[in-house]
């Protein structure tokens, strides 16, 4: 057998050296290009046979393990350098780098005073070294760097493969925010999943306030998301804890939580303050509430809000409410005062209409705000100033007839004596020059009538009276309700009607009359008063025949025909039916500032949700409008009948008898409930 092989074996190199010498025989390549190409058809029997040979042998050498390539090796060089020394374990395969160590793989950048690297396994390992003359009692601490994200460490491993690391006391700046965690691990994708970690925006590497995180995902750029999670003050935990919460990171507008200051104020105590939330409606405008509370009992809530519509116009809104407490209560020297403040700018772009502008710069503060604010009271510009300006201004030209119109409200507020100048709107009336007798084809001479020419200028002055206050309202009702309808900003059908809907808004009424009486007694309870300038301007109107027109009749069209019809409906095409409650929470906010008292405003607040709800519901105001009529009506009516109900505390209406005061509650209630769960089950919207 051994023969016979070395026979062929000698058969095939006698042939192959023939090949070789005659070039004109016929070669076979050996690629595998050419493998797949060749036809064993068209060779006679010695060409296939070689061609057989040449195959075995190849496919011999591509099964060898020496020239086949390892799977799984880095595929970038790693550049590395040491300041001290480079040690090399050839027992270990590890290689040691000492003194200011750099490792450099891709767009990962390593830094530390000591590093490992183990290239067969693809690892490296960086960690500071001891050293009591330097803070913290380490020198060189690692500071590792993927793309744009940098991290500072205790200790990291990181694998060059699979881009995966575990860091030992992590602290990383995103944004504006720090973020540290005590173990960490790091994903391919850049995620960094920590434990016991704290999140801060105070700079000092032992900040003085932080939320402690147990477990939180950090998305470079993105986002941080944590679990259970609680405050920290000064070291001490404070008894404000979330279960789940986020922080967003990116550069585009995104609602999220605000976090407070802190500090201590001597005579109102520790305080949180500037805290709450920021709504990101859309590009067009925002909404940021925030408030504040003091251990010794004193609070204050905020809005602010920016708008702005390109080549249109643009504004800001901001207004402040403080309850502000000094002194211990029960003491003599306890006292208790109420301010406010209100500012709104609105500008308009030129481009927008050249022929009409409107521009409006209020603001108006309480005589006591200032000095109970916080941000005020160390300023000293602010503190001194002695009278405020508010103005509001809006002129149209008709340039076809040559007619120009005008009107400026002021008020002027001084700050010492509390006293206010203020200044109507007056109507300013312009007709430039112009020829009522000349002709618009001139043929001849012309005559002497032509040359008459005309002018006019007038000028209306306001004053406040009970009557002009119940015509202005009568006519802003009407002017907003046609306004409204003719433009559609508040679509107005019969759709909802002709479900007759009857029995649904016989309970709109009960709901009215059921919350009436426990809404009053709880402002009543409050401590809040109307301002005088409210309640002689609503005794004048309701004490007039044509107030209840106004007043029961008009206003609840209109308003609802806003603050539903046109303000919810778009809050809720921007907020979607999932977070329906943001956009009914956020009309009705808007629903009570503009009533322009705390009294007021809180009442308008808690009637906004339910008016808000119903519209939700059916996507109609009718439902609204009823609940508006009947409200407006029946205090109009009590007032007519008891003039003296409008200085009246709750209590009063019973002789003070707490025990009639507590039945009559009970009965309200009952009569609310049973309205609410009616409601809730015949409140729908109509089939289209």
């Amino acid at each position: 057998m051994r023969k016979q092989s070395t026979i062929a074996v000698l058969l095939l190199a006698s042939i192959a050296t023939m090949m070789v010498a005659n070039p004109g025989m016929p070669t076979v390549v050996n690629s595998l290009e050419d493998d797949a190409a060749s036809d064993t058809t068209k060779m006679d029997s010695l060409q296939k046979a070689i061609w057989k040979h040449n195959k075995v042998v190849d496919d011999s050498i591509r099964l060898d393990s020496i020239n086949r390539k390892k799977s799984g090796g880095i595929d970038a060089p790693v550049n590395y350098q040491a300041d001290d020394s480079l040690v090399y374990d050839a027992h270990s395969k590890v290689a040691h780098l000492y003194g200011n160590s750099n490792v450099k793989y891709e767009n990962m950048d390593l830094t530390s005073d000591r590093i490992s690297m183990d290239l067969d396994k693809s690892n490296v390992r960086a960690s500071g070294t001891a050293d009591s003359t330097e803070e913290g009692g380490v020198k060189g601490k690692p500071v590792f760097k993927m793309g744009s994200d940098t991290y500072d460490t205790d200790t990291i491993k990181f694998n060059f493969k699979s881009k995966k690391a575990l860091i030992n006391n992590v602290y990383t700046e995103q944004q504006d925010g720090f973020l540290t965690g005590m173990k960490s691990k790091r994903d391919s994708s850049g995620v960094i999943y920590l434990q016991h970690g704290r999140y801060t925006t105070c700079d000092d590497p032992h900040p003085d306030f932080y939320i402690s995180l147990s477990r939180a995902k950090m998305r470079p750029g993105k986002d941080v998301v944590f679990g259970p999670a609680y405050l920290v003050v000064c070291d001490v935990p404070m008894p404000l804890a979330i279960p789940y919460g986020f922080f967003p990171f990116t550069k585009s507008y995104s609602s999220g939580f605000i976090m407070p200051t802190y500090g201590d104020e001597t005579a109102r105590g520790f305080y949180l303050r500037d805290g709450g939330y920021y709504f990101a409606m859309n590009d067009k405008w925002d909404l940021k509430l925030l408030g504040e509370i003091y251990t010794k009992g004193s609070w204050g809530i905020s809005a602010a809000s920016n708008y702005r519509k390109r080549y249109k116009y643009s504004g800001s809104f901001y207004f402040s409410y403080q309850d502000t407490k000094n002194g211990d209560k029960g003491m003599p020297d306890f006292t208790e005062q109420e301010s406010f403040k209100i500012q709104w700018s609105h500008r308009q772009d030129s481009k927008a209409n050249p022929f009409s502008s409107l521009s409006a710069s209020v603001n108006f503060a309480t005589s006591s705000y200032e000095r109970n604010n916080l941000n005020s009271l160390y300023n000293p510009q602010t503190m001194t100033q002695s009278t405020r300006t508010s103005s509001v201004s809006w002129s149209t030209n008709f340039s076809s007839i040559g007619m120009s119109l005008s009107s400026t409200a002021n008020l002027s507020q001084n700050m010492r004596d509390s006293s206010i100048a203020m200044t109507l709107p007056d109507l300013n009336i312009s007709i430039s020059r112009f020829y009522p007798f000349r002709r618009k084809k001139m043929v001849g001479d012309e005559k002497w009538y032509e040359k008459i020419a005309m002018s006019y200028t007038g000028h209306i002055s306001n004053s406040i009276t009970p009557m002009v206050n119940i015509v202005s309202t009568i006519a802003a009702s009407i002017i907003t309700i046609a306004l409204y309808g003719w433009r559609k900003w508040a679509p107005l059908n019969s759709i909802y009607l002709n479900t007759r809907p009857w029995f649904t808004l016989f309970w709109v009424i009960c709901l009215t009359i059921g919350s009436s009486i426990p809404l009053t007694a709880a402002l009543d309870a409050t401590g809040l008063q109307l301002p005088e300038i409210y309640k002689q301007m609503f005794k004048g109107m309701m004490h007039n025949d044509m107030g209840f027109i106004a007043i029961g009749v008009l206003v609840p069209i209109a308003e609802e025909m806003v603050f539903r019809g046109a303000i919810l409906r778009r809050l809720l095409d921007i907020t979607g039916n999932e977070k329906r409650w943001i956009a009914i929470v956020t009309s009705a906010a808007l629903f009570g500032l503009v009533h322009g008292n705390m009294l007021q405003g809180l009442n308008a607040f808690a009637l906004g949700l339910l008016l808000g709800w119903m519209y939700v519901r059916t996507g109609s105001i009718i439902p609204g409008v009823v609940y508006h009529w009947v409200n407006n009506s029946t205090a109009v009516l009590l007032y007519r009948i008891m003039p003296q109900s409008a200085d009246m505390q709750f209590a009063d209406f019973f002789g003070g008898d707490m025990k009639r005061v507590a039945l009559a509650m009970l009965f309200s209630l009952m009569i609310f409930g049973a309205s609410l769960f009616q409601l809730n089950q015949r409140l729908q919207k109509p089939q289209q």
